[in-house]
């Protein structure tokens, strides 16, 4: 009669275990949340008082505790066994993908190595168990130290035989659910990129279309009226000028949108020659001077070094200059002026300076006016932009292994460093 009551004990222990962790298993959280509660009644089931559960590391060639019971963290978070060495207790049990009973540890020298083990235990015997989902190995529970002394039996190897089955299952269910969690995490990442890229792209189309549509307007207007004061015999020399210069704000705007894509896609190649550095910010000058005398600004270069030569893209050095240029007239002040300069600072690196003495940039958009796309309204914010001028200009420089940014000065106005290296 003892037998029997001693049996059903077990047995309803067993299930009542079994139902815990399941339960556990269905909270919703991960699996490194869950897999200590779940350890611990682990552990119980056969009267344990000490016990841990080892899991594949990523790679798959270790076993690391994930979970332990009565072990300081500090001490089962380093432990890391190979999984192929049949020297210790666990890598014997994942490399055979069998359970090992050890009755006396102290006679086995798989797992008696050495006398500072001793202390750890406080009766001789072991159990180890391989988790395994459909034959492949998930990883390896081990208890040790049953209460008052005692050591395990044959029937507490055959329940955690038994517990090792339903625990992989929860354990590989565990394992679906967070990488389910972080495919779902990614496709969500994923949607949202593509819900603001439609943002992104019905707005680039309209302030494209806004872009293009000014300097072809103008361009439009002067040729109507060129081909009227011809018919009179009269030519107008600034209507060719501002035929030319729509033409060329036009050609700005395209090539900003080309180079850009270009760039991000990592097609484009750095055409790189050496240059007289002040030779080149002199012939962006120039053909700039119209359109800064035009809106009342005078563009000056500091004192700089007049024989510096330097390896770089020149096409894209003199692009980044005109929009910063471009930038900063569209933002001067009437009457002032924009400073250009530049200076190596090392024997890598070449550092250049925009600076004009208008409104400034609103304060937080330092770094958000690089953004494609960016445009601030500007009778709000005092700044606004096609949002792909200075973007490209960003690009251009990290092209260059260089940094750029913008930083208002306490003066009034700002300025916009970037370098080359």
């Amino acid at each position: 009669m003892g037998e029997i009551v001693k049996q059903t004990f077990s047995e309803k222990d067993f299930w009542e275990a079994c139902y815990h962790c399941a339960k556990i298993s269905m909270s919703g959280q991960s699996l490194e949340e869950t897999l200590p509660k779940i350890c611990k009644v682990a552990v119980g089931i056969t009267d344990a008082c000490r016990g841990s559960i080892m899991l594949l590391s990523q790679d798959g060639a270790e076993l690391e505790v994930a979970a332990a019971v009565n072990i300081p963290r500090d001490v089962w978070g380093k432990i890391r066994i190979a999984v192929n060495d049949t020297s210790a207790v666990a890598g014997w049990v994942a490399t055979h993908k069998k359970p090992l009973f050890l009755e006396d540890i102290t006679a086995d020298p798989r797992f008696w190595k050495d006398s500072e083990k001793k202390s750890r235990y406080t009766n001789n015997s072991l159990i180890s168990v391989p988790l395994l989902s459909q034959r492949k190995l998930l990883g390896v529970f081990n208890v040790s130290n049953k209460e008052h002394g005692e050591d395990f039996t044959k029937e507490d190897r055959d329940i955690m035989i038994r517990f090792s089955r339903e625990l992989s299952l929860l354990i590989a269910h565990l394992h679906t659910v967070d990488r389910l969690s972080v495919r779902a995490e990614k496709l969500d990442e994923a949607y949202q990129k593509m819900i603001e890229g439609e943002k992104l792209k019905k707005e680039l189309t309209r302030m494209i279309i806004h872009d293009l549509k000014a300097p072809l307007g103008e361009v439009e207007q002067a040729l109507l009226l060129f081909q009227t004061l011809r018919k009179s015999g009269v030519v107008d020399e600034e209507l060719i000028e501002s035929a030319l210069e729509g033409c060329g704000t036009l050609k700005r705007r395209i090539l900003d949108i080309l180079d850009i894509e270009r760039v991000e896609s990592g097609s484009v190649k750095l055409f790189c020659e050496d240059f007289n550095v002040l030779d080149a910010i002199e012939e962006v000058i120039k053909g700039m001077q119209a359109t800064a005398l035009e809106s009342g600004v005078v563009l000056t270069i500091g004192d700089v070094d007049e024989n510096l030569i330097w390896i770089a893209d020149l096409e894209f050095l003199q692009r980044i200059l005109t929009n910063l240029i471009m930038n900063a007239i569209s933002h001067a002040a009437e009457g002032k002026r924009i400073h250009i300069s530049f200076a190596q600072e090392n024997e890598d690196t070449l550092c250049f300076q925009v600076e004009d003495f208008g409104k400034g940039i609103p304060k937080g958009l330092e770094e958000k006016i690089f953004d494609k796309f960016f445009n601030v309204n500007h009778s709000k914010n005092s700044y606004s932009g096609s949002g792909l001028g200075l973007a490209f200009c960003r690009l251009a420089v990290h092209a260059h292994q260089g940094e750029i940014y913008a930083e208002n000065k306490d003066s009034g106005g700002s300025i916009f460093n970037f370098s080359f290296k």
